[in-house]
């Protein structure tokens, strides 16, 4: 995807699909809150393991798409894996450049369908492969999350969701991916970890939930990419991840 093109379309389109806003032109302001745990249990009642489970409950309904029209339409990538912290999703860092609007986001990898591609399903395989030289051919495929359409971003976003039995070798392109790494799905629920951001943004403060991603320098899972990821951790309960 180019650098110059406004809005994914993770990812956004610029894949990261957080709702990003140039530092230079809003105040941010990330501020820790506190809350209270929620509660997961084991194995669901049939025993299925966390990707059957997300399997049969994303298979049980169709999910709700959205239509395009005049807005652009990206496509992002899920993918999970188990690890020894548990059920885990692969994230990346954008690259910084002032020409990306998800300069610096993290997100999920994707972007932008382009007239070539075979429907969205495609342009995230194909946007996976360009940004991390990883080809899904050969992953489990789980099923699709619903489109997100977020006010104030004239985008849609569909997001498809995979499966890796093993440890993928990654090639990160460096003019679009700063870092490619592993998110335990258990810590969007780490009360330490939960933040809100908070910009000002056409004259009234906006705020919104975010998640802070342990490493040297403090980084926020926001926007877009924490809508899908709760998306994804309501088809996981109760199974324990």
């Amino acid at each position: 995807m180019r650098h110059d093109e406004a809005g994914p379309g993770t990812m956004p389109v610029r894949p990261f699909l957080d709702i990003a806003m140039k530092a230079k032109s809003y105040k941010m302001k990330i501020q820790a809150i506190s809350s209270r745990p929620e509660r997961h249990h084991g194995l669901g009642a049939d025993g299925m393991d966390p990707f059957q489970q997300i399997q049969h409950v994303l298979g049980r309904h169709r999910p709700r798409t959205v239509k395009p029209d005049d807005r652009a339409h990206a496509a992002v990538a899920m993918i999970l894996r188990e690890r020894l912290d548990g059920l885990s999703v692969l994230l990346i860092q954008r690259s910084l450049n002032e020409k990306d609007f998800w300069s610096g986001q993290i997100g999920l990898p994707g972007g932008r369908t382009e007239s070539a591609d075979n429907g969205p399903m495609d342009t995230a395989e194909r946007e996976t492969r360009e940004e991390l030289g990883l080809d899904l051919s050969d992953a489990r495929y789980l099923g699709r999350l619903k489109d997100l359409a977020p006010k104030g971003l004239n985008i849609v976003v569909s997001c498809f969701v995979y499966a890796l039995r093993d440890e993928p070798v990654l090639h990160p392109d460096p003019l679009e991916v700063a870092e490619a790494f592993w998110f335990p799905l258990r810590d969007l629920d780490n009360p330490a970890g939960r933040a809100r951001i908070r910009f000002l943004f056409k004259g009234r403060m906006r705020s919104y939930p975010a998640v802070s991603i342990p490493g040297p320098q403090e980084r926020q899972l926001w926007g877009i990419t924490y809508d899908l990821l709760q998306q994804i951790k309501k088809a996981i309960i109760p199974t324990d991840y």
